[in-house]
C-alpha cells in the first residue's frame, strides 16, 4: 500500500514539473487560428506541437515555428541566468554549500554582472521571435 502512495506522489510531482516547463518553456509559440483564438504549443523540428492537439486545429507550416539553433541558445542563456540567479540567494548556497559560504559569497559579488552582460550579448547575437505563453501576437 506504501509503494502505491509513493509512487502516486511521485507521479503528482513529475506532472506538476511538466505542467510547469511547459507553460514557461523557452520553446513554446503561439498563433492565431482560423477561428481567431489563441493556440499554443512546443516548437519541434517537426513544427508546432500543439499543447491541446485534440482541438482539430491546423498548424501553420512556416519555417518559423520550427525547432533551430538559436532555440537551444536561448533555452541555455535562460537557465545560466536562472541558476545565476538562485545561486545569489544565502538561503540556497547556506543550504546546499554550507563548506564553502565564503568563498560563494565573494564569487557572487561580481560573477552575476559578468553573466548578466554575456547573456545579454548572446540575446542580442540571436534574437527571438517566439511568442511563448502568456505573450500576445501583435
Amino acid at each position: 500500500m506504501l509503494h502505491t502512495q509513493e509512487y502516486s506522489a511521485r507521479r503528482a510531482v513529475a506532472n506538476g514539473v511538466q505542467i510547469t516547463l511547459s507553460k514557461t518553456s523557452m520553446l513554446a509559440n503561439c498563433f492565431i487560428g482560423l477561428d481567431g483564438k489563441y493556440h499554443y504549443g512546443y516548437v519541434t523540428p517537426g513544427g508546432l506541437a500543439l499543447f491541446r492537439p485534440s482541438l482539430g486545429v491546423e498548424t501553420p507550416k512556416d519555417e518559423r515555428y520550427r525547432l533551430c539553433f538559436s532555440n537551444f541558445i536561448h533555452t541555455l542563456i535562460s537557465t545560466t541566468v536562472f541558476a545565476v540567479i538562485i545561486g545569489g540567494d544565502r538561503r540556497v548556497t547556506h543550504c546546499l554549500l554550507r563548506k564553502h559560504v565564503k568563498e560563494i559569497d565573494d564569487v557572487m559579488e561580481s560573477f552575476p554582472l559578468i553573466v548578466g552582460v554575456i547573456c545579454s550579448w548572446l540575446y542580442l547575437v540571436f534574437p527571438n521571435t517566439r511568442y511563448g505563453v502568456g505573450c500576445i501576437v501583435t
